[in-house]
């Protein structure tokens, strides 16, 4: 069977028929609430918009003859480029002509739908997490003196907030809003975040308990977790994609996240240590024993002298604690120290939100044109099927710009609008993403296992600590003991800290000098600068820096489904 050569090549009224089912599919939330379909004539064109911020200031006192104080204004040009994607869909000659084949044609008309579908909807939740955050740029301009105390703060307060906090969605909702309107947005409508996360939030035992609820508890556990609105917004669950051939379908809300804790105290009297174990959910017990046969084996003179070797000299106050705990013999020959046990690699699966303003006129669009449905017969191997072709990008254009944004019909730029009596308009920020939020499952690292101080031990916590494509697999308890007393105040940032660094201004992406500024900050006590020699000397011999070159972010460490640390 040969098809009419009238319908071979591109075929308008196929394409129409495929654009029409793509375009008008309301079951997609994601190009329809927050980023909906725009088309566009020439989608080959260079997608260019600028973004004019007119900053707002108090008017001051002016003497006679003098100039008063200028406002300021910036302008920032942004642009892009649609992507050309494509799909084919082939069928035998024989079976087209069964009615079989006729049906299995008709479901590979939908298999293609669905796939250019969710091709869309995954470009939209790559454009929402790597759009420009407004909060960073807000830090970055005004809080560059405690720039890294106020990140730090802001990701410790809200990291796993969902289970420390009955109400916490409904404060970090509130919260987005009052950021909203300070930064001179509209209030927010949606909020896309993990299936797993509305199960979070209404399968509680606060909610559910017939005690406390009443029949609406029963009711609600019986339902199970329908959640479509949440204090007037819009819930979008953000879905899993199969990013990487061979492994499981990976939601970009969804990623994991290594974070650390650090216990600190007496060594005199010390017989035992009781701690949580997240393997087993159980309170374990560490002796004292155990903890100073890890960082130096008595029984072994070479792996001390190996360990020096393989770590080219460097180490020394380490090493000599070491020494001295082995010639001690026993804790009590330390009581004047103090023990510092540290968990560096506490890694969960974590959930995030991301909250805004759909819409074209207040976050951004789906670009779409330039489709082609082309139809060929392939009679040397009887098989007949069909191209589809299109351009496509999901673009966040007014993360940092006004409603009134518009496409130009001669260049098809993005241009913007302003109008001098209405202030508030060409301020608006209608986008905030908030990560980490939720635990969404427990990977490693929150075990009793102590790392040994030999060339072994020390090799084995590397590896596993580089290993970011995995859960964590390595010790968990580093030991360490500070020669004289000090106060180690939380957050504290592990790295290595040197009274000679050169200052670096403070950035979103480095901030180094910030950083070991911040550090020294948080050590107390007359002897707080051996305590930072310490922590430096264990910093570079566990190589905790992790080749800082290649450390992602959250959005590209959620893209590619590594762990940040």
């Amino acid at each position: 069977m040969q098809i009419p050569d009238v319908l071979k090549g591109p075929n308008q009224w196929i394409t129409d028929r495929v654009d029409g089912l793509i375009a008008d599919a309301t079951n997609s939330p994601f190009t329809t609430i927050i980023l909906p379909y725009m088309y566009m004539e020439y989608p080959d064109r260079k997608v260019e918009w600028n973004v004019w911020t007119f900053d707002q200031g108090l008017a001051s006192r002016v003497p006679y003859e003098s100039a008063a104080r200028t406002l300021t204004q910036r302008k920032q040009s942004f642009s892009g480029y649609t992507v050309r994607q494509g799909l084919a869909i082939t069928i035998e000659h024989n079976f087209m002509m069964t009615t079989e084949g006729m049906e299995n044609f008709h479901n590979q008309i939908k298999q293609v739908v669905g796939s250019i579908q969710n091709t869309n909807d995954l470009d939209v939740h790559m454009a929402l997490i790597t759009a420009p955050s407004y909060m960073t740029q807000v830090r970055e301009r005004y809080y560059l003196e405690d720039y890294m105390h106020k990140a730090l703060r802001d990701y410790i307060d809200t990291f796993g907030f969902v289970q420390k906090n009955m109400n916490a969605m409904d404060i970090i909702i509130e919260d987005t809003k009052s950021l909203m309107k300070n930064w001179g947005g509209e209030e927010p409508d949606f909020m896309m975040c993990s299936n797993k996360l509305c199960f979070q939030l209404t399968m509680t035992q606060e909610r559910t308990a017939y005690m406390t609820q009443g029949p609406d508890g029963k009711k609600l556990l019986k339902d199970g977790p329908t959640m479509d609105l949440y204090r007037g917004l819009k819930i979008v669950k953000s879905k899993a994609f199969s990013l990487e051939e061979g492994s499981a379908p990976r939601d970009i809300m969804r990623r994991r996240v290594r974070v650390g804790e650090f216990y600190t105290g007496h060594i005199k009297g010390l017989s035992k240590i009781e701690m949580y174990d997240e393997d087993s959910d159980n309170m374990e017990s560490i002796t004292a024993k155990s903890i100073f046969e890890s960082m130096y084996d008595s029984g072994s003179k070479d792996a001390k002298d190996s360990l020096i070797h393989s770590l080219g000299g460097q180490g020394g106050d380490i090493l000599k604690l070491m020494e001295h705990s082995l010639t001690a013999a026993a804790p009590s020959a330390l009581n004047d120290r103090t023990l510092l046990l540290m968990r560096p690699n506490i890694e969960h699966y974590m959930l995030g939100v991301v909250i805004g303003k759909g819409g074209m006129d207040h976050l951004g669009a789906t670009l779409w044109g330039q489709t082609e449905m082309s139809v060929f017969d392939d009679g040397q191997h009887g098989v007949w099927g069909m191209t589809y072709k299109y351009h496509e990008r999901a673009m966040v254009f007014n993360e940092v710009c006004n409603s009134l944004c518009h496409i130009c019909a001669f260049c098809h730029c993005v241009w913007v609008l302003t109008d001098a009596f209405t202030p508030l308009q060409h301020k608006q920020r209608n986008l905030h993403k908030v990560w980490d939020v939720a635990y969404d499952g427990y990977c490693g690292g929150k075990d009793l296992r102590l790392m040994v101080w030999d060339q072994a031990g020390v090799q084995d916590f590397i590896d596993a600590s580089s290993n970011t494509s995995q859960n964590y697999e390595g010790p968990s308890i580093i030991c360490l003991v500070l020669e004289d007393e000090v106060v180690l105040k939380s957050p504290l940032p592990i790295c290595k800290i040197s009274d000679s660094a050169t200052p670096v201004l403070a950035t979103s992406d480095m901030f180094i000098h910030d950083v070991q500024q911040f550090a020294k900050r948080q050590m107390k006590g007359p002897h707080e600068k051996k305590a930072a020699s310490m922590i430096s000397e264990m910093y570079d011999m566990l190589k905790m820096h992790n080749d800082y070159q290649v450390v992602k972010d959250a959005v590209m460490a959620s893209s590619i489904g590594e762990t940040t640390s």
